[in-house]
């Protein structure tokens, strides 16, 4: 069976045929390597040497089985042969025609690159997992995130007092939820790039589908078949269908980011396409039928490409408004310190408020289970900036929603989770910094030490040189590798 890799030959194929069917169109029939025109109205004119009262031949050569070559003719009587019209313009039109056609049509986005794209997303999904499971900031799961906030979770008992309890609250519980939020926007990457993956695939298996059919509707033409033919395309409502089936497959991703508010289209309503028509009684009518059929295709691509393009802007612009609740309120609100997306690790300037209940479980927190997180966060970070589909979604600029396809809006989320990644380790890492102040603070009573709790406290008193809110969310974000 004929794959996209076999496209040059099918063409060929195609052309071939094409011309077959001009030829027949002007009355020629198909003979061997040539075609065969003899008639005895079809007389030589005066002078030429032919005996006007006999009937004539006009051989013409047939192109090869790759469409190329022919337009040659000879014309015979009674064994005699002279230089026949040359259909080499004709021919040459023809095929400049389909290359014309069908040149857009090569190079589409290869599936297996598309999928290592994918491949990178599904990582991030698996090493975030976990995380966006939680109960009053408990968190469940085995990554090596989920797994050290576990253990914090359970260690932070020995914090108490009415600061220590706001310590534990606002900052270390609730570095889950945010954890969870960037899970989320994982898995919009995944299903995203998914769909970009199985989407090529199927455009790649209907355009060998039409170029094929078009042969065979090409080659009726000769035989004088008039049976119409029809392709079916799968492209329409096939973003929504294959998110639908993907994201279950994720573990049960669709309930976990249903409650924080992703929208990974598994409400969306599917669509149905009716099959195309190929076929006519002649060259032009088949042509004509296959260049509709693949404007059709083309316009089924642009508007599944515009389903990825705006269901990836929706969720930025809806995550960015929500996550800019903590560090950019709306004039006259108060900084939203419980939304998923974002936190601010209280400042602790003294230990005035805080009580330890042991000092050995809290140093576990700062000097273990904090900087794995954080080094876990840096890690993502540099694997979310990564992953770009700029180049695995080039195509030709009139295919789709343009040369790369929705890859600005894939970026703008890549960026916008780069960003909240390293902001959270920015946080988890200086958190822990503040923690060990603090328990050295109840330790040593020195002054020393008391002025470096103050300095962090003033540290955190600002804010992180990551800012995943600060770019307009209408505006391409920059940074990430094309």
């Amino acid at each position: 069976m004929s794959t996209y890799a076999d496209l040059d030959v099918l063409i060929g194929e195609f052309k071939s045929a094409a011309i077959d069917a001009h030829m027949s169109d002007c009355g020629y029939r198909t003979s061997g390597a040539d075609y065969v025109f003899a008639t005895s109205p079809n007389l030589p004119p005066i002078g030429s040497g032919f005996d006007p009262t006999q009937s004539t031949t006009t051989m013409v050569a047939r192109p090869g089985p790759d469409g190329e070559g022919g337009g040659d003719s000879v014309t015979i009587q009674s064994g005699v042969k002279v230089p026949g019209p040359s259909f080499r313009l004709d021919f040459d039109r023809i095929r400049s025609t389909i290359d014309g056609l069908l040149g857009p049509w090569h190079g589409l986005p290869d599936p297996s690159a598309i999928e290592v794209v994918e491949r990178a997303c599904v990582n991030l999904v698996s090493r975030l997992a976990g995380t966006a499971s939680y109960s009053q900031g408990h968190v469940s799961g085995v990554g090596l995130i989920s797994s050290n906030l576990n253990q914090v979770h359970a260690d932070s008992i020995a914090l108490t007092g009415r600061t220590g309890e706001a310590f534990r609250a606002d900052f270390l519980e609730r570095i889950g939820a945010v954890s969870g939020g960037m899970w989320s926007l994982s898995v919009l990457a995944a299903t995203m790039v998914h769909t970009q993956a199985s989407l090529w695939s199927q455009v790649r298996g209907d355009v060998v589908e039409l170029v094929r059919q078009g042969t065979v509707a090409m080659n009726a033409v000769c035989g004088n078949s008039t049976k119409p033919l029809e392709v079916s395309l799968d492209i329409l409502g096939l973003i929504v269908r294959i998110a639908k089936e993907f994201v279950p497959g994720l573990g049960g991703a669709a309930l976990g980011v249903a409650g924080i508010g992703i929208d990974l289209l598994q409400d969306a309503v599917d669509q149905k396409s009716d099959p195309v028509p190929l076929g006519g009684d002649s060259y032009s009518d088949v042509m004509g039928s296959v260049t509709a059929a693949f404007n059709t295709l083309a316009g089924q691509i642009l508007d599944q490409e515009r389903v990825v393009d705006a269901t990836l802007y929706k969720n930025i612009e809806w995550v960015t408004q929500e996550g800019q609740s903590l560090r950019h309120p709306a004039p006259g609100s108060t900084p939203q310190t419980t939304n998923l997306w974002d936190l601010k690790v209280p400042a602790i300037a003294s230990t005035k408020g805080v009580k330890i209940t042991s000092f050995d479980l809290l140093e576990g927190i700062w000097r273990v289970c904090l900087p794995r997180v954080a080094t876990e966060l840096e890690d993502l970070a540099m694997a979310s900036a990564s992953c770009s589909t700029y180049e695995v979604l080039r195509r030709d600029p009139s295919i789709g929603v343009g040369v790369n396809g929705p890859s600005c809006s894939f970026s703008s989320l890549m960026w916008m989770l780069y960003e909240m990644e390293k902001d959270l380790a920015w946080d988890v890492t200086n958190g822990g910094k503040e923690l060990e102040l603090v328990v050295a603070a109840f330790r040593e009573h020195d002054r020393a030490t008391a002025k470096k709790l103050r300095d962090q406290a003033e540290l955190l008193e600002g804010s992180s040189p990551y800012d995943p809110w600060s770019s307009p969310s209408d505006e391409p974000r920059h940074g990430l590798p094309r």
